[in-house]
């Protein structure tokens, strides 16, 4: 994901200085290669292994680590540089403790601060969210085949905290399949099955993750006069409104990459001081029941107790 977060900055129509952080001299060389490709004009990039290298001020940074690492490489940065605006890649940390800890941190470093969970910044959720207001939200269902439970849960929790407005949500995790899978990265685990939930208002939401066949990513929300089908895979939108129409309407939709996604942001914190994306505080809030509830989960199908 870092490397998708370069390519975009490299996009950027104003001159920067970008500092790339890798320890790993083959993936800073894998990098190298990637953006040799691409047009950077005015552009300085430097590579570092080290933090200790990087400058003592930074305007915006993006920690695109693992989670195992995340928390560690947060502290040390915000004690060794000056940083004004920092985003961070979910799922944001492995351990409870972590989110206090590091939330005051950024408070008492007056940092800006917001998590990469971009469908906030895709335009068909605004719209949505616009279009939202004046209904009652019933439901929101998500589906699709290797979703990744364990790894992108927490983009539709934050999904769904944006469309209603809400923060505070149960879960049940008593759907998801009791075996627990080795994920793509190593050292990393995931789940199949589906996670159930319902927010503060008894909106219910679900998340489905099949392990078998090719199924498009599916978003589907409920309302009290209206059904929505987002098909995230092929870019449509389908939409039935029982007080407009009787037929469904049927629109094409941009769901853009995050090569494309990353530029927008880092300009809009550039020169606004914001952007769309969920504050650290907020997308914390949100994180913290998931992180407990896939512990226990895994815990009970391990037979072994992890610490928070």
């Amino acid at each position: 994901i870092g490397s998708r977060h370069l390519q975009s900055i490299l996009k950027l129509k104003f001159p920067v200085n970008v500092y790339v952080v890798d320890p790993r001299e083959q993936s800073q060389k894998a990098v190298q290669e990637l953006i040799s490709k691409e047009k950077h004009k005015n552009k300085s990039i430097y590579f570092f292994k080290s933090i200790d290298a990087l400058p003592e001020f930074l305007d915006l940074v993006i920690i695109a680590t693992t989670a195992d690492v995340r928390a560690e490489i947060t502290k040390n940065l915000l004690f060794s540089k000056k940083i004004k605006n920092l985003i961070l890649e979910k799922f944001l940390f492995q351990k409870q403790e972590d989110y206090s800890k590091i939330g005051k941190l950024l408070v008492s470093k007056k940092v800006n601060t917001w998590v990469n969970c971009p469908r906030r910044e895709w335009k068909v959720y605004k719209d949505l969210n616009k279009i939202l207001q004046n209904e009652i939200i019933l439901s929101i269902n998500v589906s699709g085949t290797n979703l990744g439970l364990c790894t992108n849960s927490i983009h539709f929790i934050d999904l769904v905290s944006f469309l209603t407005g809400q923060q505070d949500y149960q879960l049940n995790t008593s759907k998801i399949e009791n075996k627990v899978l080795q994920s793509k990265r190593k050292g990393f685990v995931e789940l199949l099955g589906t996670l159930q939930g319902y927010t503060e208002s008894k909106v219910a939401f679900s998340i489905t993750s099949f392990s078998k066949g090719s199924t498009a990513n599916i978003v589907t929300i409920t309302t009290n006069n209206a059904l929505y089908i987002i098909d995230e895979t092929n870019k449509i939108l389908i939409s039935l409104n029982s007080k407009k129409s009787s037929s469904p309407k049927l629109t094409r939709i941009d769901i853009p990459f995050q090569s494309e996604l990353t530029q927008k942001v880092v300009q809009t914190i550039l020169s606004t001081n914001s952007c769309n994306l969920p504050l650290f505080k907020i997308s914390s809030n949100l994180h913290l029941p998931l992180l407990q509830a896939f512990t226990l989960k895994i815990s009970s199908i391990k037979k072994v107790k992890f610490n928070l």
